[in-house]
């Protein structure tokens, strides 16, 4: 059974809110609540949660690691500043405004690449990538056939690269992101 109304007591009273709640004020309160508790809002992941920070010495390449894609931060403009990579890469889509994983390197590798694999879902991933220099490298559909992204820097260098998995249309989706 669904309550159409609840009374609050005025001592939870807040602000300009009236003492009667409509079921529509429920969900957003229900909401609010699953968010404070489990992290995650109607089953989508907390936009700007980061998923993990990576300390890895080069030697330790190729790894992966686990996360959701998608969220509802622009990729250009709200976190790509100029919505521009480096040189002139298209940075696309929606990710949260957190970086989704920070890979800290001791030493440079020769090269480094950095995949997403969703899996085979019919998804369409975007990734944004900010070296330590405060460069930013974007990275769209790898191919015609597969639309999960990927970005190669050719000449890396130790330090903090943060990573941000996005979705062309801002759905979430489960991915894999090789570290090679």
């Amino acid at each position: 059974m669904i309550l159409e109304k609840i009374e609050i007591p005025r001592k939870l009273k807040c602000l300009r809110m009236t003492k009667s709640v409509t079921k529509k004020s429920l969900l957003a309160i229900s909401a609010l609540v699953s968010t404070i508790v489990t992290g995650t809002m109607l089953g989508a992941p907390l936009a700007g949660a980061m998923e993990q920070t990576l300390s890895v010495a080069s030697d330790a390449l190729p790894m992966a690691a686990n996360g959701t894609a998608g969220g509802r931060a622009a990729i250009p403009g709200a976190i790509v500043p100029n919505g521009r990579g480096t040189p002139s890469d298209s940075c696309l889509g929606f990710a949260s405004i957190q970086p989704n994983h920070q890979l800290e390197l001791d030493t440079a590798p020769s090269a480094l690449t950095i995949t997403v694999n969703s899996y085979g879902a019919n998804v369409d991933t975007t990734i944004a990538v900010k070296t330590p220099e405060g460069e930013w490298l974007c990275g769209d559909d790898i191919s015609a056939s597969n639309k999960d992204a990927a970005v190669t820097i050719s000449d890396p260098t130790a330090g903090l690269y943060e990573v941000w998995v996005g979705t062309f249309d801002g759905n979430y989706a489960d991915y894999e992101l090789a570290i090679d």
